[in-house]
């Protein structure tokens, strides 16, 4: 019997010690893991000094999939693969460094995060690159890219074959060469023969190419800053993904560069104080609008061999050259407005066919050049206004001839070249013409003056 009670005793003492075992040590143990949305378990990896692994590799390797590893602040030096869905990310100070050697980090496996992370110091041959993708439905957010060859690298095959899940690369911040070099081939983010490719709201500066895009249906590009490069947007003339690397820097280097680009939508950038801003050849079926291209320091789109493009309600404002056409194919040019460029159209040789119909062209203080043998133009309805004298005057002779209720005169409107058969006595954007009936009023004003000062004049020296 005693020794029954003994027995009882002792299980008795072990529950109690069980009970408040178990809450204390889970509260003492490391937070590896944690719950999602549909109460199943995700695993957190901490990376770096106090975290569960020292290294990356050994991280990578025993991360599971759908995995989070964290990267602690500190230096991580190597070349990394991620062959698994996880996520990838990095702690305020976390930085990821190449070594100068080879590309930093390759994704293989789809369903891949990667955020808030420093790379740094990729190799220097011109296929390294800070991430490479090979796979589809990747997501780049929220890091920074310092001094790199590539910064970002989207390509063989990743997301082709119909596949509608977008591989997004959005709100990075990448500054090539902070010291001002900008070695040959240097690119921002390369998209090579990837479809469903989302680039939106990244920072790009002092790269000589800013995004290169060889071969991205279904490409957006979209809310992008491009500043300090040699040119922001480039297709060159050689098709193919090698094309990046066998054309030569003075066609290549470009803020934005399409090699064979087609069904590509660009739109609500800013590319400024670059050498030209966008160079288009080759291309088809793509979308330029809403963008801004001020102050480049040659050109700000340069078109060859392209056809089936629309360049929408784009501002080119205070460039040498605003658009530069030349080659063949078909280009639609419309609802633009051109300020204070040097020269607004150049027309290079070739068979092209262009409609310009309905933009702006305020002050600009050349309105074409054109070779011999130049793209065949038409221009319509479009509203000019070089700031001269004759401007005035066409407006108002304009306004008395005009027969048509929608603000379009049946009186032609010749200058440097262009015949505009039905001009627009209406800017595309209002305060155009709120600041012109001012200038206008202004100018009636004091012509009336004059002729009043004349009256009085000619009365005083009759009365003598």
């Amino acid at each position: 019997m005693r020794s029954r009670h003994r027995w009882q005793t002792l299980v008795g003492w072990l529950c109690i010690c069980w009970i408040i075992a178990v809450p204390v040590c889970a509260i003492a143990a490391p937070q590896t893991v944690e719950t999602d949305d549909d109460n199943g378990v995700i695993h957190i990896i901490r990376v770096g000094a106090g975290g569960d692994y020292s290294q990356l590799t050994d991280a990578l390797a025993a991360a599971p999939a759908g995995a989070i590893i964290e990267v602690l602040p500190g230096i991580q030096i190597g070349q990394w693969v991620i062959d698994r869905p996880l996520t990838l990310r990095g702690s305020h100070g976390a930085i990821l460094d190449g070594g100068g050697s080879g590309t930093t980090l390759t994704i293989t496996a789809p369903d891949v995060h990667v955020q808030g992370l420093n790379f740094q110091r990729t190799g220097l041959q011109p296929v390294d690159a800070a991430i490479l993708v090979r796979a589809r439905a990747v997501t780049i957010e929220g890091n920074r890219f310092e001094r790199f060859m590539r910064g970002i690298t989207i390509g063989d095959g990743a997301g082709v074959n119909g596949d509608a899940v977008y591989t997004i690369v959005r709100n990075n911040t990448l500054v090539g060469w902070p010291d001002g070099t900008l070695p040959e081939r240097s690119i921002g983010i390369a998209v090579l023969k990837a479809s469903a490719v989302r680039i939106e709201l990244n920072t790009i500066l002092a790269v000589q190419t800013g995004i290169a895009v060889d071969d991205a249906p279904r490409g957006v590009i979209r809310g992008n800053v491009i500043r300090a490069t040699e040119t922001a947007f480039v297709t060159p003339l050689l098709a193919g993904s090698t094309s990046i690397l066998g054309t030569t820097a003075t066609f290549f280097s470009a803020a934005l560069c399409l090699p064979t680009a087609s069904d590509v939508v660009f739109e609500q950038n800013t590319l400024e104080h670059n050498t030209t801003a966008m160079k288009l050849a080759g291309s088809a079926r793509m979308t330029i609008r809403q963008n801004l291209l001020r102050t480049q320091h040659a050109d700000a789109l340069l078109v060859h061999n392209s056809t089936g493009l629309l360049i929408i309600d784009n501002h080119f404002h205070q460039n040498p050259r605003a658009v530069t056409i030349g080659g063949s194919g078909t280009v639609d040019i419309r609802q633009n407005r051109f300020t204070d460029n040097e020269t607004a159209f150049i027309l290079a040789a070739g068979d092209a066919v262009v409609t310009v119909h309905h933009n702006d062209f305020i002050h600009n203080r050349n309105l074409l050049m054109r070779d011999v043998q130049a793209a065949t133009v038409a221009w319509e309805g479009n509203y000019w206004e070089q700031h001269v004298v004759t401007d005035w005057w066409f407006w108002l002779r304009a306004q008395w001839v005009s027969q048509d209720q929608q603000g379009r005169s049946v009186l032609p409107y010749v200058v440097d070249g262009v015949v505009d058969p039905y001009p627009s006595l209406i800017p595309y954007y209002p305060d155009v013409q709120a600041t012109n009936r001012q200038q206008l009023l202004v100018v009636i004003i004091c012509i009336g003056v004059c002729l009043i000062a004349l009256y009085r004049f000619w009365r005083l020296k009759g009365v003598q």
